[in-house]
């Protein structure tokens, strides 16, 4: 599977930017995932949506309420 190089923009975004707040990788360090085979970024400040309440994510990834919180902290 190939990852974006420096500013290549997944299919599914027009820029490169937080899934979750939109902010950009101008502004925030983003952390590229995978989900469902689309790529996404996520910043670090929405990060931990991501990790343990991902159902908070589902208005913006269909079948987000799906996945489970992370386990073992």
């Amino acid at each position: 599977m190939a990852y974006p190089t420096e500013k290549q923009v997944p299919e599914n975004q027009d820029r490169i930017q937080c899934l979750y707040c939109e902010r950009t990788d101008e502004e925030v360090p983003l952390i590229q995932f995978v989900f469902k085979g689309e790529h996404h970024f996520i910043c670090n400040r929405h990060l931990p949506l991501l990790l343990h309440n991902p159902k908070e994510l589902a208005c913006k990834l269909p079948d987000m309420e799906q996945v489970g919180a992370a386990r073992g902290h």
